[in-house]
């Protein structure tokens, strides 16, 4: 809880707010940050886009890049953390989409592999990542590794 409540700390300190897209996570990050007291104050709410249909509609995705890169790629990671900046007018924007199992439908996007977006005023951060375990495991390892990104995005401010 103390790095949540850092986290808290450095948003409003600096004055930031912070919308998600969240895909693989079902709603976990926005579910761990309004868990914080005072979390209002900087979090301005959270998408929750499994669907293509809600990336595509409510996101504003774009269907060719989700048709080109599939909706686990770096490329629907930054775009839903750029659209979610924009359309929630923040600082910050995330973006996350993975694979959690049980199963993946390619060889070539194995179970665990996440891909989390920082977007800070258009400044784009991605990282791809490969975490073990089952299902919950890894949406709970994709929630816990966001909330690092976001801590140290907001500490070198």
């Amino acid at each position: 809880m103390k790095k949540l409540d850092s986290l808290r700390d450095c948003f409003i300190d600096q004055n930031k707010m912070l919308a998600v897209a969240e895909s693989m996570t079902g709603g976990g990050l926005s579910e761990r940050l309004t868990s914080i007291p005072n979390s209002s104050k900087f979090f301005q709410g959270g998408i929750v886009a499994y669907s293509d249909w809600v990336k595509i509609h409510v996101l504003g995705i774009q269907k060719e890049l989700l048709q080109e890169y599939t909706a686990v790629s770096a490329q629907v990671a930054k775009q839903m953390a750029a659209r979610a900046r924009e359309i929630m007018k923040t600082n910050y924007g995330v973006g996350i989409t993975g694979i959690a199992g049980p199963t993946s439908l390619s060889k070539n996007r194995p179970i665990g592999l996440v891909y989390i977006a920082l977007n800070n005023d258009g400044a784009e951060h991605i990282q791809e990542f490969h975490f073990k375990g089952d299902r919950e495991t890894v949406r709970t390892l994709a929630v816990e590794k966001t909330i690092e990104l976001l801590h140290a995005a907001m500490s070198k401010k």
